[in-house]
């Protein structure tokens, strides 16, 4: 274990740093700039590491669709929904929902779908007097952004 000193670059302040490695060190603070770089949407305030995400992202609310299927023609406003949309074409998809008969390409994606009709939400927030609970873990971790 090495302690040493260390001093974030934007805060200026000094702290007492804990780890195995040097490389750790240097992992740590790639992601703690992160927190000072972030880039927030005027709109819901949502948290984007770079600025190209936040301006993909901005196509939700401006309702633009610039990603088009070449199979079908439908149009997202972001490039990973056209990618995930692109598997729908590709993989047989044999998991049903029991309450509604919808296909998934798999039983997680199923499970998760079925937290709707069932409104379990397992995720929950740890910050004292929130309490919100989610139904996936990534909705939780986008809440948790929401208490910085």
């Amino acid at each position: 274990m090495v302690l040493s000193r260390v001093t974030c670059d934007f805060t200026k302040r000094r702290s007492i740093a804990v780890s195995v490695t040097v490389r750790c060190l240097r992992v740590f603070f790639t992601k703690h700039q992160c927190l000072h770089n972030a880039h927030f949407c005027g709109v819901c305030r949502k948290e984007f590491s770079t600025s190209s995400r936040l301006n993909e992202h901005m196509n939700v609310h401006l309702g633009a669709t610039p990603f088009a299927c070449t199979i079908c023609d439908r149009k997202f406003s972001k490039r990973s929904s056209l990618t995930q949309h692109y598997r729908y074409h590709r993989v047989h998809r044999s998991f049903h929902c029991e309450n509604c008969s919808k296909k998934f390409n798999s039983k997680y994606a199923c499970a998760v779908h079925e937290r709707l009709h069932t409104g379990d939400n397992p995720f929950r927030c740890s910050v004292a007097g929130c309490g919100k609970r989610h139904s996936q873990k990534i909705q939780l971790k986008l809440h948790l952004c929401s208490h910085r």
